[in-house]
């Protein structure tokens, strides 16, 4: 371990708006290669430097995106490594055999700036310098089933004035699309939160490469005022061609291309065969078709005209409190049933509210909102409490504020509600990946459901991203991605802190839940026999034990020295449990002669024998039986004592009574004859 470190020269964990001097000549500022991160302040990066290199890595749960790493022995084009993530030149390996990214200094020259904006307006050849090296890049990723989602005029960067050598920046270390400006995004994400847009497809980046093309023809003001989230409801009605394009003076070609990539139907919307083709001077028509004017009156809401069913379902969606009084008014389904022509969608109101009927009361009203839109519009993201979700962001929605504590809680109540499953329902093909999310979604409701270690939220965030690091607190040494062996870093945590381990056991809500997403042999039965938060200091022990001998027989870690030496003194505290204590004798002699490492499984032998357990619990009932008769004698004689003293009372009372007659006979004697 030592010397793989040293060959790295150093980690540091760090913030991200910070100078990190690694020794002398050697400091690096993060604070301007790497974007604000100014939504959670619970952000941080594990750095290292080896010679000139400089190696920087998210952490702990802002990494959805390190899907990268699953297909990393596939990348050999230095296209895709410049084109995805922020500045890196390439990968290797580091302690724990996870991928650092090593990182340099981004092209100083971006699609901004003055020298570029000069070199457009001098060649004009948009296809050349522009659209066919992004067409390259586009296609790796396309290979390897990703997107980029970052593709913005200020990220896009050249090494020099010759612009030949394109490198995309600040994709890769944040949640997909979260550094987008709206008006970049497509109207199917251009509403969700930053955070929960989604890696979407392809399709996506081709849209934003639109806008950045426009860019160009434009002042950097123009876009800067179609950025806003006011301007980009009007998208809802208007449609984006329209809402950029109408009355913009372009040349045919690049009108073309504008009209292919910049609509709203990803069917209509150009591929990169259409762009290599465009770029090739083919003739390439344009696919798209202005949406119908719709003739309906407009339904007023507030005070405001509606002639458009997606603006007005926003609308209501951001509007959340008074959203059902009206979907379920009559003036609304009179119009929605005029606008669509149909009665379907009157009559999936109806069905969407009485599926939202069967979740918990808490979240029923909510969830009830959340299916009606739904219904109304399938293509539309997720809304719940005034919220916005696409299907594949909430998991980085969710690991981007997990510590939020008010953000997780809302997620979770989403979760609960199943609404993404009702959503999947609506979905007439059943593709593969529909059928994935709704096992996602379907897991993760089931996980909320079970309070228990291994369950609950923290089971849902490793389950939606398989890539996030764990959590745990005794994790927060290691720069992790990938798949790590628990029991080698808890190992490596007792050997950094021997002072603050008893009675501290090495497991936790995190460790648990990482464990079981990551580890096939660790299924949900063993969690749900796992003792719970009423279970005493002695089972919580054992069952401490029983998971790290799981791991242990399963991973076969390299030696574990130090976490022996935890566990072992931990397996003394567990004594307890045996109501014996010559049981408990023989057993703490057996773990005391056993001080040098052996294999934790040895431990949890002796500690949970059952065996030792039979005889333990037969002394314990023979004692028990003896116990019972000794009280029952004890009660014997005491109702013997007891009836002993009462006839004694009887006979003394009636004795003294014949006394006192006897007594008064007496002197009534002496008074008659005397």
């Amino acid at each position: 371990m030592s010397e793989q470190l040293e060959s790295l020269h150093t980690l540091k964990k760090i913030s991200l708006t910070e100078v990190v001097t690694f020794g002398q000549r050697d400091t690096v500022d993060f604070t301007h290669p790497l974007p604000s991160f100014s939504f959670d302040p619970h952000i941080k990066a594990y750095a290292t430097q080896k010679q000139s290199e400089i190696a920087y890595v998210m952490a702990p749960h802002i990494m959805p995106r390190l899907s990268l790493m699953e297909a990393q022995s596939k990348i050999e084009n230095a296209h895709l490594l410049q084109g995805y993530a922020a500045h890196p030149i390439r990968i290797q390996d580091s302690p724990y055999n996870q991928a650092l990214i090593i990182a340099q200094k981004p092209g100083e020259i971006s699609l901004t700036s003055e020298e570029a904006r000069q070199f457009f307006q001098i060649h004009k050849n948009v296809a050349e310098w522009l659209v066919k090296p992004v067409v390259r890049i586009l296609r790796d990723f396309e290979q390897l089933n990703l997107t980029h989602r970052a593709i913005h005029p200020t990220r896009l960067t050249f090494d020099d004035l010759s612009f030949q050598n394109i490198i995309f920046g600040a994709g890769f270390l944040t949640p997909p699309g979260f550094l987008q400006p709206a008006c970049y995004e497509p109207i199917q994400t251009c509403f969700a939160e930053p955070t929960a847009r989604g890696a979407g497809q392809l399709s996506y980046d081709l849209y934003a490469l639109g806008i950045t093309i426009l860019s160009l023809f434009k002042e950097p003001k123009f876009l800067h005022a179609l950025a806003s989230a006011e301007s980009n409801t009007r998208r809802l009605s208007e449609g984006s061609h329209v809402f950029f394009l109408e009355r913009q003076m372009f040349s045919e070609r690049i009108a073309e291309i504008l009209k292919g990539l910049i609509c709203d139907d990803l069917n209509q919307r150009w591929t990169l065969d259409d762009l290599d083709a465009w770029a090739d001077f083919n003739k390439v028509h344009a696919r798209y078709r202005p949406p119908q004017k719709n003739v309906t009156k407009p339904f007023v809401h507030h005070n405001q005209d509606y002639h458009s069913l997606s603006l007005l379902l926003h609308h209501i969606g951001k509007d959340w409190m008074g959203a059902q009084d009206v979907l379920f008014s009559e003036d609304f389904r009179v119009w929605v049933r005029r606008y669509s022509l149909k009665q379907e969608n009157t009559i999936g109101l109806e069905e969407a509210k009485v599926s939202a009927s069967r979740v918990e009361a808490s979240i029923r009203q909510d969830a009830i909102v959340s299916y009606c839109l739904m219904v109304l519009n399938p293509e539309a993201p997720f809304y719940f409490r005034g919220i916005v979700f696409t299907l594949d962001g909430l998991g980085d929605h969710l690991a981007a504020y997990f510590y939020d504590p008010q953000k997780r809680s809302e997620i979770g109540a989403f979760l609960s509600s199943k609404a993404p499953l009702f959503w999947l329902s609506l979905k007439e093909e059943k593709s593969p990946q529909v059928l994935r999310f709704n096992k996602i979604y379907q897991e993760a409701a089931n996980f909320l459901s079970k309070r228990g270690m291994g369950f609950g939220i923290e089971r849902c965030l490793y389950e939606m991203n398989p890539h996030v690091p764990c959590l745990s607190p005794f994790m927060n040494h290691v720069a992790m991605y990938g798949l790590i062996n628990v029991s080698e870093v808890l190992n490596d945590y007792a050997a950094r802190n021997p002072k603050h381990l008893a009675p501290k056991l090495p497991m936790d809500r995190h460790l648990m839940a990482y464990a079981a997403t990551h580890y096939d042999f660790i299924k949900d039965d063993f969690l749900n026999a796992f003792p719970d938060e009423r279970a005493s200091q002695e089972q919580k022990i054992i069952g401490c034990l029983r998971f790290l001998s799981l791991i242990e027989k399963n991973t076969k870690p390299r030696s574990l020295k130090d976490l022996y030496g935890w566990v072992h003194d931990l397996a003394l505290q567990s004594l307890g449990v045996y109501r014996s204590k010559r049981r408990r004798d023989i057993i703490r002699k057996l773990l005391e002669s056993q001080r040098s490492p052996c294999p934790i499984d040895r431990l949890l032998d002796w500690i949970d024998n059952s065996a030792e357990k039979k005889i333990d619990m037969e002394e314990f009932m023979d004692a028990k039986k003896h116990y019972i008769y000794t009280v029952h004698k004890v009660k014997d004689w005491q109702f013997k004592l007891d009836h002993i003293r009462s006839v004694s009372q009887d006979i003394c009372d009636n004795f003294s009574i014949l006394l006192a007659a006897l007594a008064s006979l007496f002197i009534a004697a002496l008074y008659l004859f005397v």
